[in-house]
């Protein structure tokens, strides 16, 4: 089969394709990368932001205050869930700082849940269609914390 066009078509073609391909290399090395140190900077924050959420917590006992820790939440611009470590280890919800229509589900949490088997947890969550980095430890009187926060500018700008 014969390009119509003659030489300049087929360089053309040529020219097309090894810039596209370069595009389509450099799409495919950066983006992931990119991504993955824009959700790291956003788990980071919330890494800050729990050990100083954790330590107001406790200093101050306001684990029974949820207006205390929905305030703690607007400062850090985070979601605050505080479970109570129930039998089997199994997680209760005792402070949640979204609508209550959002707490379904969150006692099963891996990340909260992954706190319990060690002292913090991090990661990538999708709730709701919605991806979420969260960050969960566990505070010295028991009491699980978790602060969530979305991903939906990080991935935008990705």
């Amino acid at each position: 089969m014969s390009v119509p066009g003659g030489i300049r078509a087929k360089l053309m073609l040529a020219l097309v394709a090894i810039i596209g391909g370069a595009l389509a290399g450099a799409f495919l090395i950066v983006v992931p990368s990119l991504e993955r140190r824009l959700v790291d900077a956003k788990l980071e924050i919330l890494e800050r932001d729990t050990a100083s959420t954790a330590s107001a917590i406790v200093a101050n006992d306001i684990a029974d205050e949820p207006d205390a820790i929905a305030s703690l939440g607007a400062a850090f611009g985070a979601r605050i869930v505080l479970y109570d470590v129930v039998e089997g280890p199994s997680l209760a919800v005792l402070v949640d700082t979204a609508n209550p229509e959002l707490t379904a589900g969150m006692e099963r949490d891996p990340i909260a849940l992954a706190a319990l088997e060690g002292v913090s947890a991090r990661g990538r969550v999708t709730r709701g269609g919605t991806q979420y980095a969260e960050v969960a430890t566990q505070l010295l009187t028991g009491e699980v914390l978790l602060l969530s926060g979305s991903l939906t500018d990080q991935l935008s700008t990705v």
